[in-house]
């Protein structure tokens, strides 16, 4: 008769060389979706004429980024791709890939014709002058220069 501590034995082997298998053996580590958005982190701060906004986006090509104020409030989006094999096995993966956007409600008025966005050493960096009139219904679409 077989025993039952031998039978829930051979059945925690099996769950354990699986789960071995799935985390590290995997293309892309348990609980990563490399499909699903990521937030790249950013800074905002204002100074006596501007609304600054610092935002860390390396590795992302310039044709990969959109900026565009509407009213007050502030959209960067874009995405990350991958490099290189696209069948790599992970042993750690901590780089977000995929999808981004950041909505950065603007704390006041702004020139809408005066924003900039430049991309130097991995940074996203936009300049945003304030304004004293408020420019309802205004969409602007911000070209990014590379310093």
């Amino acid at each position: 008769m077989p025993d039952i501590f031998d039978d829930i034995e051979r059945l925690h082997d099996q769950m354990r060389r699986r789960l071995v298998r799935q985390v590290y053996l995997a293309t892309h580590p348990a609980g990563f979706l490399p499909e699903r958005s990521w937030e790249p982190p950013l800074d905002v701060y204002q100074t006596e004429d501007a609304i600054l906004v610092v935002m860390e986006v390396a590795g992302v090509e310039l044709s990969d980024v959109d900026v565009v104020v509407d009213r007050q409030i502030l959209t960067v989006s874009g995405i990350r791709r991958e490099q290189g094999e696209r069948n790599r096995v992970y042993m750690q993966m901590e780089i977000r890939y995929g999808p981004f956007e950041r909505r950065i409600r603007l704390p006041g008025s702004v020139d809408t014709g005066k924003v900039s966005a430049v991309m130097k050493n991995g940074f996203l960096r936009i300049h945003m002058p304030v304004s004293a009139r408020s420019e309802h219904g205004t969409i602007t679409v911000v070209p990014i220069t590379v310093e």
